[in-house]
């Protein structure tokens, strides 16, 4: 009786093992992989929660206090797209698709990201790069969104190019609503990432008093040849001001940009009886 008792339970132990376990092997993940993987997926869950303390628990020690001052912007989704572990099995890059809310928005914006993540202490820690020192152009963009410690290029890379890097809407009334798009195309021989759109109004709070410019572009990928696009909106039109605002975008092969948005608001036109 007993020995068919374990006979009955090697066999659940086999249905649940193949269930359960074979995948992970048949997709050849590594131990590695699946710890990461994990620690991935609680990073992206704290960021969608707003839990600041959980996040900073998952940055390495030394960069935490920089990571603390950092923008966040509104995460709606998240699915971890890829892993790929250095020859070292110390580092490794996080390839993450998720979905991001952008101010006075209706829809999230499908983005990519890549974070790199480092082993230490007996597990992963995002890597979080300290900001260039003054004087140097860091090369990866900011250390969030960038693709860990690359040599800087010889030369600048000129593979983005814009149409306009200005635009001037000249002098309008308050409550005009203000739109522009910027078009740019890559020129070069390999796909590039756009790894941030910046502004000041594009904060975690998505603060609605908030008076400013707001962007966001079409993509986030751009295979040679692809062009693109970055609208802008100007918010919160209503009371009489110069306006020169500025979006900074940063592509993955090192380019960044400062698009302007520049004019004059003026009072309301009123209409005499």
């Amino acid at each position: 009786m007993m020995k068919k008792n374990l006979l009955v339970l090697i066999g659940v132990l086999s249905v649940l093992f193949s269930y359960f376990l074979a995948p992970s092997i048949c997709a050849g993940e590594t131990p590695q992989e699946t710890q990461l993987k994990a620690r991935a997926t609680q990073f992206w869950t704290a960021w969608s929660k707003g839990d600041v303390e959980k996040l900073g628990l998952l940055v390495r020690e030394e960069e935490r206090e920089a990571f603390a001052k950092i923008q966040r912007f509104q995460l709606t989704d998240f699915k971890i797209d890829s892993v790929v572990i250095g020859v070292d099995s110390k580092s490794a890059m996080v390839s993450t698709k998720i979905k991001r809310m952008f101010p006075f928005s209706t829809a999230p914006v499908d983005w990519t990201l890549e974070n790199q993540w480092v082993y230490e202490k007996g597990d992963w820690y995002l890597h979080y790069p300290q900001a260039p020192t003054a004087g140097t152009q860091d090369p990866k963009g900011p250390g969030l969104f960038g693709h860990g410690a690359t040599a800087p290029p010889s030369a600048p890379p000129t593979d983005v190019v814009f149409d306009s890097t200005t635009y001037d809407f000249g002098s309008v009334p308050a409550s005009t609503v203000l739109r522009h798009v910027f078009t740019f195309e890559n020129r070069g021989t390999q796909g590039l990432r756009l790894v941030r759109v910046s502004t000041p109004c594009q904060t975690w709070h998505m603060d609605p008093r908030c008076v400013g410019l707001v962007a966001h572009s079409d993509g986030s990928f751009y295979v040679p040849g692809k062009k693109g696009q970055i609208e802008a909106h100007w918010q919160n039109a209503l009371i009489p001001r110069k306006v020169d605002e500025t979006i900074e975008l940063y592509f993955s092969n090192g380019q960044s940009f400062s698009l302007r948005f520049v004019g004059t608001v003026t009072a309301s036109k009123t209409t005499k009886p």
